[in-house]
């Protein structure tokens, strides 16, 4: 009895060991995939491995466009460099490059081809140191009278120039120009009685153009003077274009010059015939050819209008002389002169100064040209180029001295042209 309990005993824990067994292991089952969810998954991970796979190679596909294209930039970029220093070698230092054109401050004009012409009339009168003809003194011969020297005023007169210019094309013209001028200076008048400017009254009128030998108290004079002078001027000029606006132009070319003038005194009473008079002339002439260089400049202005300036600088080589005479109707019946003297003077070199300054105006018609008027004052001075001999003392007849000085030229002037445009 008690070994079939035993066995019913047994048996029982075992019936429970089993019961409590088969859930535990049913869920572990459960919980492990079947074939079929295990086949899916390998898909996913060979699809997952293959995605990876397309976009490593499209990264490397990218990676080799990007280098190629970087070495055809490179390329492209030497190519460049090498043309550049073909046509253009780059300057010594490399961190220094080049302005572009439109910067640089200074460059040539470009000028249209043609042929102009250009009319000028002046207004001009000419001064220098040979126009004293007579002293007047309030006491003769004392040392502490008053005098006063008189000298012939200039007259303003007209005058007139003409020229031509001509433009190949771009930053070079040529020039040649023809001036004369003929004035008459002056002349003067003293007849008594002569005031002292502090109101005293001057007494005598020395005759300071004629011989002491001949006496020079006078009662009255009269005096005139005449000037010629013709230049020629041939010259080829650089224009050039100074920032944005301003137009340079240099030149240089050759200039010849003719001058002369004759002065003439009349002394009457005194030591001289009342009705005839004693007559004095003096003159001086000069002709030179040289070089002649020099600037000029135009700034434009609103409405077509523009100022100007020019200098210029003539060194002239020729030859100059001088005479002077007197004649004394009274003694000489036939004018002729009692007393002359001449001297030539030879080889001299005369520097020259010119310049001038205005406002003017142009206007383009279409394809013709230019039409250009300008206006201003000129100047004109050749150092050392007047003469004038002098008489000597009343004890040494027959002896004289000179005064030389400087001619001036000065006055308005009033210019016009037109400029073609041609082949």
């Amino acid at each position: 009895m008690s070994h079939s309990r035993w066995l019913r005993s047994a048996l029982a824990a075992g019936a429970c060991v089993a019961w409590l067994a088969v859930p535990a292991g049913l869920a572990v089952a459960d919980e492990s995939p079947n074939n079929a969810e295990l086949y899916r998954m390998i898909l996913e991970l060979q699809a997952s491995q293959q995605q990876l796979v397309d976009d490593a190679a499209k990264a490397r596909a990218e990676a080799a466009r990007a280098q190629q294209q970087l070495e055809t930039t490179q390329q492209e970029l030497e190519a460049a460099r090498k043309q550049l220093e073909a046509s253009a070698p780059v300057a010594a230092t490399p961190a220094v490059s080049a302005a572009p054109e439109d910067a640089v401050f200074v460059k040539e004009a470009d000028l249209p081809r043609g042929l102009g012409f250009v009319s000028e009339i002046h207004v001009l009168r000419a001064t220098d140191n040979n126009q004293d003809f007579a002293t007047l003194s309030t006491d003769t011969g004392a040392i502490l009278a008053q005098t006063s020297n008189k000298i012939i005023q200039s007259n303003y007169e007209t005058s007139y120039k003409l020229g031509a210019t001509y433009s190949p094309g771009g930053a070079t013209d040529f020039a040649i120009s023809y001036q004369r001028f003929d004035n008459t200076k002056g002349s003067a008048k003293l007849t008594p009685p002569f005031e002292a400017p502090d109101g005293n009254v001057y007494t005598s009128l020395i005759a300071s153009l004629a011989p002491p030998a001949f006496g020079q108290d006078a009662e009255s004079a009269t005096a005139n003077d005449g000037f010629g002078y013709t230049s020629v001027d041939a010259e080829v000029g650089e224009n050039l274009a100074v920032g944005e606006n301003l137009n340079l132009r240099l030149f240089g070319g050759i200039r010849y010059t003719d001058l002369n003038e004759h002065l003439e005194a009349f002394y009457f009473g005194g030591d001289f015939d009342p009705t005839f008079g004693g007559r004095s002339n003096s003159d001086f002439g000069f002709w030179g050819i040289g070089p002649r260089v020099g600037a000029g400049g135009r700034y434009p202005l609103p409405w077509g209008f523009n100022v100007f300036g020019q200098a210029g600088v003539s060194i002239l080589v020729g030859e100059k002389e001088a005479e002077s005479g007197f004649t004394n109707p009274a003694d000489d019946s036939d004018n002729d002169p009692q007393a002359f003297v001449h001297r030539d003077f030879g080889v001299q070199v005369i520097p020259a100064l010119d310049m001038r300054a205005g406002l003017g105006w142009e206007h383009t018609f279409g394809d013709w040209g230019k039409a250009f008027v300008d206006g201003g004052y000129e100047f004109q001075n050749y150092f050392n180029v007047v003469e004038q001999l002098t008489w000597g003392p009343a004890e040494a007849t027959g002896a004289f001295g000179q005064t030389s000085g400087d001619l001036g030229i000065d006055g308005f002037f009033f210019r016009g042209g037109f400029r073609f445009n041609g082949p």
